[in-house]
């Protein structure tokens, strides 16, 4: 016997809806989530299998740990998918755990990804780098805006470093630049030292794992954006094709057609850190490698550059889906070499597998 619960989940309390296999209300019940205890007795009593439905909101994480400790199977709902929910006209709490429940015991649920407890964590420590990383890019454009103002140029090539923080240091400038040129000095080595902590952390909790040996063959793709890559794609076998990933990643053009009238648009919305890991790699990855360099050039001569990097990370997560899937490491097109023994050529793979637009 199947007992299938629907599980509307606020910051506070959750509304929950209970039906048996035949489509019969058992329950419809408030629960607060200050009381962990009563939600525990509520699910550890209801009969069966207990399948669960919980909305992908704030919040839901400890609830489905919570629920699969006591062995509960948890669905997790792709909201944007959901759209009994979001464009019903009577949208109350207790209709929409209703709804989630009538769609997970009908199998219609359109489901999301449900990463295990492991990967989750590793998300939070990847994302909190990279949330490091952009505040000290915030910090950095704020000491350069000084300096702008004030028409002062450092002979360094890299001014944040060791020479440079030095002069940075010793500048007189006039008030209130003093104070405000101090205060950005003494955040950025704060965010620096959290930064290399953080990185040492990574570091040491990264276990060894052959698909980071694979990704990091990758021009562009170091070892930290190589686990963030698969701690937010998750298994690369739920993409059929490789055009999937980069759609999952958000570097897929959005879609517009009616009869015979058909155009590409904006790119679709995705996975944000995976788009910036790809991104980033994308940058990199233009420079290093002579095939995407010259694919870079010819786009960049064609939509500009912030266009250009975005078509290279579209084709950098398609050669990430065939050196996972293949289980291969990337080859370059220029190692291809007369008389030589057969390598794979990733671009070229990549492009007939899925055309990049």
């Amino acid at each position: 016997m199947d007992t299938f619960v629907g599980v509307d989940i606020h910051k506070r309390f959750s509304q929950v809806h209970v039906q048996s296999q035949d489509g019969n209300a058992l329950a419809q019940v408030r629960l607060e989530h200050d009381d962990p205890d009563s939600i525990r007795d509520f699910f550890g009593e209801l009969p069966g299998t207990v399948h669960v439905a919980v909305e992908a909101t704030m919040g839901w994480m400890w609830l489905a740990d919570e629920l699969q400790a006591l062995g509960c199977t948890v669905h997790l709902t792709h909201q944007k998918k959901a759209k009994a929910i979001s464009e019903s006209r009577l949208k109350t709490d207790k209709v929409d755990a209703e709804t989630l429940c009538h769609l997970l015991r009908t199998g219609f649920l359109p489901e999301a990804y449900l990463a295990p407890p492991h990967v989750r964590d590793q998300r939070m420590r990847l994302r909190y780098r990279m949330a490091l990383v952009h505040m000290r890019i915030r910090v950095k454009n704020a000491i350069h805006a000084i300096l702008v103002r004030y028409n002062i140029r450092l002979p360094y090539a890299d001014i944040f470093g060791r020479k440079g923080m030095q002069v940075l240091k010793e500048l007189v400038l006039p008030p209130p630049a003093p104070a405000c040129l101090k205060g950005w000095l003494e955040l950025l080595e704060f965010l620096q030292s959290q930064i290399a902590l953080a990185e040492h952390s990574l570091y040491m909790g990264c276990q060894d794992d052959s698909r980071v040996e694979l990704l990091t063959s990758i021009p562009g793709i170091g070892k930290l954006t190589a686990h963030l890559i698969l701690a937010e794609m998750g298994d690369v076998s739920n993409f059929c094709r490789p055009r999937k990933l980069a759609s999952y990643a958000g570097l897929a053009p959005s879609v517009h057609q009616s009869a015979e009238r058909f155009r590409t648009g904006h790119t679709a919305p995705g996975r944000p850190y995976l788009k910036w890991a790809l991104v980033e790699a994308a940058r990199a990855a233009s420079r290093k490698d002579p095939a995407l360099s010259r694919f870079y050039e010819r786009k960049k001569r064609q939509k500009g550059s912030a266009k250009a990097t975005v078509a290279v990370a579209r084709k950098l997560s398609k050669i990430v889906w065939h050196v996972l899937t293949e289980k291969r490491a990337y080859r370059p097109a220029a190692s291809q070499q007369p008389g030589s023994a057969r390598t794979t050529n990733w671009v070229s793979a990549s492009r007939r597998t899925a055309r990049v637009s």
